[in-house]
């Protein structure tokens, strides 16, 4: 019997969180330190599917190339190929296994992988230039009712500034934790899930808020111009576009987003507020070391770039905030 296949079926990805339940801690930090090294050092990224032999595996490698897979089959142990992984001092020979199979034959897939992407790209670039002649057309049709100071001006909740963040891990390790910014922190982030959360609810029932006077509003096509009582004027395209634009927290991560949504507001205490603030920083930690970049928490709460954001995280995950 498989106690990996048995804890999670097709029907359920299991997510690091529940990797943290299955494991025991000895065997989830070896897992960390493993995938951590790979994705520092060679930068692959880990993904999992499904197998009828293996349940949910994690393949390693550069995107749509497969160079080594990691099996689970019990709480104590991981594969990488058929070398199982008990303890720290095999982390090195798995990764030795990996770098030795990056050989001719791996970077000629590589190479296939970037023809078939630059002929998909090429295929987008034209997709996209009779989009933009067809909604070029569509606009043209209302554009002799726009108020173009009120035409699609949203206010979307802030992302958190990386300064703050810093600031308010200094003085909790200075043992002088700042109250006020711990409150500020966590609301700039409750407020913006929670602003993600509804506004992306909305949309998918066709409707809208008005970023002005937050009256909710119907469109029934993405192309119609919707005008609200006050004046604002939207297009639920384009309404769409800012969301993903500004990374407005949704998307596979949801489940972390709704989580701080919930406890957010139960948080009474200061050591309960920075032990959340604690569990933001983790999961942004967990999608870096996964080398899942498009599923980061990081990118849809904090601000700066994302190299800023990624020496910041790590910082903070390793206690570096002081050096």
């Amino acid at each position: 019997m498989n106690p990996w296949k048995e804890a999670f079926d097709k029907n359920y990805k299991p997510r690091f969180l529940d990797l943290e339940v299955f494991f025991n801690p000895k065997t989830m930090k070896c897992f960390y330190s493993f995938i951590e090294r790979l994705n520092s050092e060679t930068g692959f990224l880990f993904e999992h599917y499904f197998t009828k032999t293996n349940g949910w595996v994690f393949k390693i490698g550069p995107k749509n190339v497969t160079i080594s897979t990691i099996y689970i089959k019990d709480n104590f142990s991981f594969f990488v190929n058929d070398f199982c992984v008990k303890n720290e001092s095999d982390i090195n020979i798995a990764f030795d296994i990996v770098i030795n199979l990056c050989n001719d034959d791996f970077y000629q897939k590589i190479l296939i992988e970037e023809e078939k992407r630059l002929i998909r790209n090429k295929k987008q670039i034209d997709r996209t230039a009779k989009r933009m002649e067809r909604e070029k057309n569509e606009f043209e049709q209302i554009s002799h009712l726009v108020n173009n100071e009120k035409f699609n001006v949203y206010k979307w909740s802030p992302r958190l500034s990386l300064s703050k963040l810093k600031r308010l891990y200094m003085s909790s390790a200075k043992m002088l934790l700042d109250s006020d910014l711990l409150t500020e922190v966590g609301f700039t982030l409750y407020y913006r899930c929670l602003q993600g959360k509804e506004e992306r609810d909305l949309y998918h029932s066709k409707k809208i808020k008005c970023h002005n006077c937050e009256k909710i509003l119907s469109y029934q096509n993405k192309n119609d111009l919707v005008q609200c009582d006050c004046g604002y004027q939207y297009t639920a395209r384009e309404y769409g576009r800012s969301y993903q634009r500004e990374w407005m927290p949704h998307g596979r991560a949801q489940d972390v987003f709704d989580r701080l949504i919930d406890k957010w507001p139960k948080a009474k205490t200061d050591a309960e507020k920075m032990n959340l603030i604690d569990w933001i920083i983790h999961e942004c930690h967990k999608c870096m070391i996964s080398g899942t970049k498009a599923d980061s928490v990081a990118k849809n709460l904090l601000g700066g770039s994302r190299s800023a954001a990624e020496k910041l995280i790590l910082e903070l995950a390793f206690e570096d905030i002081l050096a």
